[in-house]
């Protein structure tokens, strides 16, 4: 039989500073967000930003890409977003270049509360 679709799953993980703390989003309720970094040396800097909710969609800023997806997922330990690869091209292409992901795939960005 003829393959007619093929549902794969990748998981990319956020390219953490060795032996520092995890960076973090935050998503304050007078809709300015910050992303704290940690540095080589492990020294944390932030960037505000401002986010929106319309529903279950959301915009934000996050390393520099603008992001628009769809709230999957928000409960007490977990927030999942649900977008279009494209708005992830350029960081896939910086920390993953040997990967050649399919146009209209779907990321799910996992973000632990």
């Amino acid at each position: 039989l003829p393959i007619v679709g093929e549902v794969s799953s990748m998981e990319f993980v956020y390219p953490h500073k060795a032996n520092c703390d995890k960076d973090y989003i935050e998503f304050l309720e007078n809709n300015i967000s910050k992303t704290y970094q940690h540095q080589d040396d492990c020294r944390v800097t932030f960037t505000e930003q401002s986010w929106s909710k319309n529903d279950n969609t959301i915009t934000f800023t996050m390393l520099g890409m603008e992001i628009q997806g769809t709230i999957i997922t928000l409960n007490d330990s977990e927030f999942v977003i649900q977008s279009d690869v494209s708005q992830y091209a350029s960081l896939i292409a910086e920390y993953y270049p040997e990967i050649s992901i399919p146009q209209q795939a779907k990321i799910n960005l996992y973000l632990n509360k």
